[in-house]
């Protein structure tokens, strides 16, 4: 039953945290996170993220919050895959038709893989 209480959690963690990115940076369009210089853009930070809690994952350290995390990173990254592949990267361009939508395309197949593989898992 875990498995499937894992599978829950991480499609509500990243459903949650596409939802917020995308209604936090609407609200604030220009808001960038910079570092000495150097934008940090929410890909990187999804993708630090992912990495690190495959990691736990991979040794066998799995509790809420590292499914969690996963799912946040997971969301970071997906968010920025059909804007990053479909427009010219800008800011404006984030706030486009193409990108949100393409966000919601990527994140509902994103979950519909999720739970076909964990229907098939338990069989």
């Amino acid at each position: 039953m875990r498995s499937k209480n894992n599978v829950h959690l991480f499609a509500a963690s990243f459903t949650a945290a596409l939802i917020v990115l995308r209604i936090f940076l609407y609200l604030y369009p220009g808001a960038n996170f910079s570092i000495g210089g150097y934008n940090i853009n929410h890909l990187f930070t999804g993708a630090i993220l992912l990495i690190f809690s495959t990691l736990l994952l991979v040794n066998r350290i799995n509790n809420k919050l590292v499914i969690m995390v996963s799912g946040i990173g997971a969301a970071l990254i997906a968010d920025q895959i059909i804007y990053l592949i479909a427009t010219d990267g800008s800011d404006a361009a984030y706030l486009s038709a193409v990108s949100l939508n393409g966000a919601i395309v990527l994140g509902i197949l994103i979950i519909i893989i999720l739970y076909v593989i964990n229907l098939f898992k338990r069989k």
